[in-house]
């Protein structure tokens, strides 16, 4: 208060402008303001209640006022909703009215919404108002729009619901056919909006042409109905506040779609549970004034009415045929058949000339459905990352990420909500949950592993971030090998044989003849030009290891590069290299001819690194060790899958000439090839 009167007397005495005075006072613009030209002081200004025992559920209740954001306005959860929620989920105990107020506060500084008031009407008892709600619900993992069917009565505010996936003329029916049954009766009068499933054509004043099926419907069940008058939604106030109410109360937060029948299950059961509240104006519990009321309802026929329509079509040359905006199959259909159609609201039966059932087919609306778009709820998780675990849409969250989060500390949660969020910018929620469950649990939190693991599941579309070594000295990670310092490993030729095959030093024919470096479990590395015998001698010892009864696998280096990228963007990866694991003895020839994709490179590194010190490779090749990087492209891979290749192994240097070459230059027979006859044609 003495701030209040300083700037009144600062505003009014002194002359002082509002900028000024909220500046000598610390105060905003708009509050100077207020106080200095404040007219009507009888209102007392109560200072805001502090809320200690909502501090702890602060973020919570956040969290669930940013997520209503993203559903339909009508579908948004009220205070109270609220607070039953988090006794159920989260063991509130203070008082409704504390949440109220601070949802109250909250409501207005996050969202700026607005509450839309409803006129209530009165009414006799029997007499029942109808109308359409959309809604949204969990279904297989993903977000489906479906309608519900409100049936209120005004006289006790009893209300039922029944989940439909359409508004058309058959789930209109339909739905009203089955809370009939439900309560045991039909109301004498019922009101609804000039909806196109019943009104055919509005006339004037109360004139209605209702549908041929609707007014069917109405007399074998004997009600009255009435219309509202067009845009006078206050007629039927009391169902359109239990529309928005069975929104609020009872499909919020997000419900799971198993089936309809058993989400109207639950739904009936809600609304048996809400009846034990007061009327909000007779004082009695709406259970009561429901016995009362249901003691006027009209008596179900004894014969259900059938709610569908029949139709006709032809099947086109798929045979397919199309129907209310839909396409639909009829496998045991031909060209051209006319076909009779029964459409029930949930359901087609196929029927030929003869009345025979062909198949019964889903309508198309029951399957209509879209994704969850998860960013959108990690945006709002990142700006209270210990209340996601409380969210709403957290139990459909796939089992790995659940985990992933409930499992993490507070402070680590916040980064690994981040991290998701960042994720999920460029990859399906699901392929995440895969890449999650495959990683151990110490690299999950890294994100360049988990973007590596990606890029492994879908390699067509994920580009990962090179994998950073933060602990890693400079001095290291600027090495850059020379490969060419593995060409002293070449064997002089001081054991060279007739054959053209230098030996090195430390190794003997009959080591290799024996197949006794197979048992070893070493290398052999064959380097020379072309056609001096490489691929021959690797060949022969590949026979004879067969014949001695080991598993030989024989590639061109190409082609086993090749094999390892469509492996992998098969997503068999692993069952392949498992089955190279197998072999004592992989040969990979002519390594030299063909450069690699980086990718390929990389795999076949893995397989040569798999195969270090648990089984033989042999390798042909034209190259120097100094080369190899050219066909392998990265000197790093280059240089460590060398280095494991020659740790144990014997490599013969091939010289001499072609002996292709020779053998065709000895099918010429003495003539020089300079002078080789050639004819004319």
């Amino acid at each position: 208060m003495p701030e209040q009167e300083y700037i009144r007397y600062a505003y009014e005495k002194k002359g002082l402008s509002i900028s000024e005075i909220a500046r000598r006072t610390d105060v905003s613009w708009r509050t100077a303001a207020k106080y200095a030209k404040r007219d009507d002081w009888n209102r007392v200004e109560q200072p805001q209640r502090r809320q200690p025992v909502m501090d702890a559920y602060a973020d919570i209740v956040d969290t669930w006022l940013l997520e209503d954001q993203l559903l339909p306005r009508k579908q948004r959860r009220n205070a109270a909703a609220i607070f039953r929620e988090l006794q159920k989920e989260c063991g509130f105990t203070g008082a409704e009215r504390t949440v109220r107020e601070y949802v109250h506060r909250r409501r207005r500084d996050l969202l700026q919404q607005e509450e839309t008031p409803y006129v209530e009407l009165a009414h006799p008892a029997a007499e029942a108002q109808a109308d359409f709600g959309t809604v949204k619900v969990i279904q297989d993992g993903k977000l489906v729009e479906i309608r519900t069917l409100v049936l209120s009565f005004p006289f006790s505010n009893a209300g039922f619901s029944q989940p439909l996936p359409a508004e058309n003329q058959e789930c209109l029916l339909a739905g009203l056919k089955r809370l009939f049954v439900r309560i045991g009766g039909v109301p004498r009068r019922i009101r609804f909006d000039n909806l196109a499933a019943a009104v055919a054509q509005v006339g004037k004043g109360e004139e209605r042409e209702v549908t041929e099926m609707f007014r069917r419907f109405m007399l074998h069940y004997r009600f009255d109905p009435e219309f509202c008058a067009p845009g006078k939604g206050n007629e039927k106030g009391n169902v359109e506040a239990k529309v928005g109410y069975t929104r609020r109360q009872w499909l919020c937060p997000l419900q799971g779609l198993e089936s309809y029948d058993k989400l109207a299950d639950q739904l009936w059961i809600q609304a048996h549970t809400d009846m034990q509240r007061p009327h909000y104006k007779k004082g009695e519990t709406i259970a009561s004034l429901w016995e009362q009321e249901k003691a006027s309802l009209l008596a179900l026929p004894t014969t259900p009415f059938e709610v569908s329509k029949l139709d006709h079509a032809v099947l086109n040359r798929l045979a397919q045929f199309r129907w209310e905006g839909g396409t639909y199959m009829v496998p045991q259909g031909k060209p051209n058949l006319k076909v009779l159609l029964t459409a029930f609201w949930d359901r087609i039966e196929v029927r030929d000339g003869h009345g025979q059932l062909l198949t019964t087919l889903t309508r198309q609306y029951m399957l209509r459905e879209q994704e969850i778009d998860w960013v959108a709820h990690f945006e709002i998780y990142a700006r209270r990352p210990r209340a996601a675990v409380h969210a709403a849409l957290f139990p459909y969250l796939p089992d790995s990420v659940q985990r992933f989060l409930k499992e993490a500390e507070p402070t680590l949660r916040a980064s690994r909500v981040r991290l998701l969020r960042d994720v999920l910018k460029q990859h399906p929620m699901d392929r995440v949950a895969q890449a999650l469950e495959a990683l151990p649990l110490g690299r999950q939190d890294d994100r360049a592993s988990l973007e590596q693991k990606l890029y492994a599941l879908d390699p067509a579309n994920a580009t990962p971030n090179p994998l950073v070594e933060r602990q890693t000295p400079p001095e290291v990670t600027a090495y850059e090998p020379d490969t060419s310092c593995y060409d002293q490993l070449s064997p002089v030729r001081s054991k060279e044989g007739s054959d053209g095959i230098t030996l090195p030093a430390n190794s003997a024919r009959e080591e290799l003849t024996d197949l006794s470096f197979i048992e070893r479990k070493e290398c052999l590395i064959c380097m020379g030009a072309v056609g001096t015998g490489k691929t021959h001698l690797v060949t022969a010892l590949g026979i004879q290891a067969c014949l001695e009864g080991k598993e030989v696998r024989f590639f061109r280096t190409a082609d086993l590069a090749n094999r390892l990228l469509e492996e992998n963007a098969a997503g068999t990866l692993g069952r392949f290299l498992r089955e190279l694991a197998r072999c004592e003895l992989l040969i990979l020839d002519e390594l030299g001819f063909v450069p690699l994709h980086r990718h390929a490179a990389e795999f076949l590194f893995t397989v040569v690194a798999d195969c270090y010190e648990e089984r033989t490779v042999a390798v042909t090749t034209n190259l120097e060790f100094g080369q190899w990087n050219t066909v392998l492209g990265d000197n790093r891979l280059t240089a460590a899958l060398i280095d494991r290749l020659v740790h144990h192994a014997h490599i013969l240097a091939f010289s001499g000439e072609s002996y292709r070459l020779r053998h065709a230059l000895s099918q010429l027979g003495d003539k020089p090839p300079h002078a080789v006859e050639t004819k004319e044609v």
